[in-house]
């Protein structure tokens, strides 16, 4: 080991301000600097795969890379420090000494009978100051400074002295603590190792076991699954899949306890792991019920807008005229000098508002979007990774939603409002005219009653009402617990109850709920059981579902994609009773959940709305 030399640094022949300029071959020939391992250098700031084959390569193949003297490395010896993404100082801060290996009955009396400093092991959720919460105490590697003399601040860069390492796991003496988020964090009951995340969240690093005998500690790599498609955010699991295993360190040695906690990195498995098959099944049921890509049959359809408009046969019926999900068609302007061309299965045209900001949310959607504007024909495979068949179908609902609430308002009904959708759809205005909208099209008249009639088809095709989403089987009990649960699995709060700056036109000054941040498509619970007294769209909440729980007590869930239940249905707590969405007013996606007391007799316009943080702990 090296530690011993590297104290005495700051007396060596060598001058530290030289350092930026000095090639390592200088450094490699000295007597002290030469002797530096490789495992005492941050690599944190580099990635697999930015060294050709090194992410295919298993990592049982570096054994005892750590060992590897710096000297030994052809052509390292001539790269200068000023060339590396980090300087020596950088190193010097992110290294510990393994000072004191605790394990068995003498680390428990240790850990429960004399204070602690602090921990430098947890999780991204908790923190990384989590000390151990078990009653017989934990086992650990006590950390020190590297103590480099001469130094001045540097003495103790991280504060570490009397640290602790806390040794990760189930067993006695292993500390779990909370990790993951979303609605894949409540795999392995929310749970992973307690460790750190010292090279960023690729994986995360874990003391696997201790030796007091030997005086040394067994470190493993954890990792987790992360999925993030589209609008579909499902989270992540905790550091719970492993351990692979990873480096020994000895006393007086040193540990790489990283420059941050938690920095860059890759939320994503090693090329080639195979999940356990019970945690796989885990995962492939979360985004089975999660994942809007689940429902490209169009059941994301189902259900009956205003007017009992049925929204799969309008879709079915509006899709015979335009296309399929992969359909891209020409380039084209409107009369007020829009520009752009249709995409999808409606033929949503690029220059709408709500399609532009659909594009922008998704991962490199800024740059497919400029190349659109610029008159580019993406080919189908790309059009639906930037404008998937799920947002489509949402942006059809919430928009021929708006459409029949206007029409309604004119006096509109049946195969009239019918025809008058398709023709907004075509022109933009319901006028019967003859005018066309693309030479060798048909006139706006037409295309209104084509639309009719491909509908009505629609509905003997498929049978009326073929989507319907209540039905005896899936009712629950209607019967109350008297508790709150919240609505959705592990979500953020994106916006407070009470007074706010206004978030977009039209939106509230003084916010009556709460809204959990969750993507298009998220399952939607019923807080506690009770019977649906509104379930239809709502002037400002869009597609809103209000439960009567009795007692006075009333919920309301706003801007959905999907209503799963109709007024009369009596439901459970934890029942499915709509999909998550954008409908009516807001800046994007999310649930907006109300909580109104004093309400009589299911009126949903009575009582007074409450802040929900009354009932739920979030």
């Amino acid at each position: 080991m090296v530690n011993q030399s590297l104290a005495r640094l700051a007396v060596s022949n060598l001058n530290l301000k030289d350092w930026g300029s000095a090639p390592l071959s200088e450094i490699a020939s000295h007597n002290i600097l030469g002797q530096l391992l490789l495992g005492d250098l941050s690599l944190d700031r580099y990635s697999f795969t930015q060294i050709p084959g090194l992410a295919q390569v298993p990592l049982a193949n570096f054994k005892d890379w750590q060992t590897a003297l710096i000297n030994s490395v052809p052509g390292l010896s001539q790269v200068a420090f000023s060339q590396f993404p980090i300087n020596p100082f950088q190193i010097l801060r992110a290294v510990a000494i393994h000072d004191v290996t605790y394990g068995g009955a003498r680390s428990h009396k240790e850990s429960t009978q004399t204070p602690t400093k602090f921990s430098i092991t947890g999780s991204d959720k908790v923190g990384f100051h989590y000390n151990c919460a078990q009653t017989r105490g934990c086992d650990y590697i006590e950390l020190n400074a590297p103590g480099y003399s001469g130094l001045g601040a540097l003495s103790d860069p991280g504060q570490l002295h009397g640290a602790r390492w806390i040794r990760g796991g189930k067993d006695a003496g292993e500390q779990m603590v909370p990790g993951g988020r979303g609605v894949l964090g409540r795999i392995n009951d929310g749970m992973e190792p307690t460790g750190r995340l010292s090279f960023g969240k690729a994986f995360k690093v874990v003391l696997t076991d201790t030796d007091e005998a030997t005086g040394t500690g067994r470190f493993g790599l954890y990792f987790r699954v992360c999925i993030k498609k589209a609008f579909v955010d499902l989270g992540c699991t905790p550091y719970f899949i492993g351990p692979v295993p990873w480096l020994t360190t000895q006393e007086k040695g040193f540990v790489f306890v990283g420059l941050a906690d938690g920095t860059g990195g890759m939320d994503e498995l090693p090329p080639g792991t195979e999940l356990p098959p019970e945690v796989q099944q885990q995962i492939d049921q979360i985004k089975g019920e999660n994942s809007p890509e689940a429902n490209m049959d169009s059941s994301g359809l189902c259900g009956s807008g205003p007017g009992g408009v049925d929204f799969k046969a309008l879709a079915d019926a509006t899709s015979g005229i335009e296309g399929n999900y992969g359909s891209v068609g020409r380039w084209g302007c409107d009369g007020d000098g829009n520009c752009g061309r249709g995409l999808g299965r409606y033929q949503f045209m690029t220059y709408r508002e709500d399609v532009r900001q659909a594009i922008l949310r998704e991962p490199g959607g800024s740059a497919f979007y400029g190349r659109l504007s610029a008159g580019q024909e993406p080919s189908s495979a790309e059009m639906l990774q930037y404008f998937p068949a799920s947002v489509q179908d949402s942006l059809f609902v919430n928009a021929e939603t708006q459409n029949i609430k206007s029409l309604q308002n004119r006096g509109k009904s049946g195969n009239e409002l019918v025809a008058c959708l398709g023709e907004m759809w075509y022109s933009g205005e319901c006028r019967h005219s003859s005018g066309r909208d693309y030479t060798g099209g048909p006139t706006v008249n037409e295309y209104g009653q084509i639309l009719v009639g491909n509908y009505q088809k629609a509905l003997q095709r498929n049978g009326a009402k073929t989507c319907s989403t209540a039905t005896a089987s899936t009712k629950g009990s209607g019967k109350s617990t008297g508790t709150l649960s919240s609505p959705v699995f592990n979500a953020p709060v994106t916006s407070e109850f009470g007074p706010r700056s206004r978030p977009c036109a039209g939106c509230s000054l003084y916010h009556l709920g709460i809204d959990f941040g969750v993507p298009d498509g998220t399952p939607v619970k019923a807080a506690d059981g009770g019977r649906v007294v509104y379930a239809d769209w709502m002037q400002g909440y869009g597609n809103t579902v209000v439960i009567d729980h009795g007692n006075g007590l009333m919920t309301l869930y706003a801007h959905n994609s999907q209503l799963e239940v109709k007024v009369g249905d009596t439901v459970s707590q934890g029942q499915i009773i709509t999909k998550s969405g954008h409908s009516g007013l807001g800046t994007g996606a999310h649930l907006h959940f109300t909580v109104i007391e004093g309400a009589t007799g299911g009126n949903v316009h009575s009582g007074h709305e409450v802040n929900p943080r009354k009932y739920l702990r979030l």
